[in-house]
């Protein structure tokens, strides 16, 4: 696919200072989308129990996460 006329192209016919403040605008654009704590690690145990292994969006056979 040839990129005469799209980004690439547009990217490429910036002076570096310009790609750079371009990269910071899209930067804050996405941060800005992202929901709260999106950013954050998932816990390494389990908040309740502290057991490492963790079951997401279920249950065992007593209820229990």
């Amino acid at each position: 696919m040839e990129d005469r006329f799209g980004y690439g192209a547009i990217v490429r016919a910036m002076r570096p200072e310009e790609r750079e403040e371009m990269l910071g605008l899209l930067l804050e654009a996405v941060a800005g989308e992202m929901p709260a704590g999106a950013e954050e690690e998932p816990p390494e145990a389990c908040p309740r129990c502290g057991c490492p292994r963790t079951v997401r969006r279920g249950r065992d056979a007593d209820g229990a996460q």
